[in-house]
């Protein structure tokens, strides 16, 4: 790490504490994922529940999105849990895990499986003061979910950041831990 980069890391982490902002790249529970939308009222407190939908494969390595539970029709992945700062998706098998994949503005939230390096990705919890649930945030960033139909196939409503679709509404992707 360069001496400004860690300068600006110095600087990130004295702001987050002064603003009452607590950041985690690991979780030491398994958690489900809900989209709050942040523009119009909730049916609940924590959101629209959240899972994974196929998208293709490739020799070797299956793609998939994060979309909502409703939208979908079924939730065969069980949960999610946070190390290092990589999301990952468990099945119900118990054996299968997907990882989350780098996401720039305008992509899909997506998360793979097979031998697929993830190390790059950077994802955190931002827990803060008042709030019941904590936030996932890529980046640091945990303001710039957006839930956007997809008409690629069967459609569904998925997980975008930083939008660049129209049609979409924001969200916040909470944490909601599970028993």
């Amino acid at each position: 790490m360069s001496p400004r980069t860690s300068l600006i890391s110095v600087f990130s982490l004295g702001l987050a504490a002064l603003s009452g902002v607590v950041a985690q790249d690991t979780l030491p529970y398994n958690f489900a994922l809900a989209a709050l939308n942040v523009t119009e009222p909730n049916a609940n407190s924590t959101g629209a529940p959240l899972t994974l939908s196929s998208t293709g494969a490739s020799t070797g390595v299956v793609g998939f999105m994060t979309a909502t539970v409703a939208s979908v029709g079924y939730d065969d992945w069980t949960g999610f849990s946070l190390e290092g700062g990589v999301v990952n998706a468990h099945f119900k098998d118990g054996a299968t895990v997907a990882n989350a994949t780098a996401t720039d503005s305008g992509d899909w939230m997506g998360f793979v499986t097979g031998n697929v390096d993830v190390s790059t990705v950077q994802y955190s919890v931002v827990e803060s003061e008042g709030v019941e649930f904590s936030k996932l945030a890529l980046n640091g960033d945990a303001d710039s979910w957006s839930l956007c139909p997809w008409n690629v196939g069967l459609p569904k409503v998925g997980v975008m950041y930083k939008a660049t679709e129209r049609f979409c509404y924001a969200v916040t992707l909470q944490i909601v831990p599970l028993e």
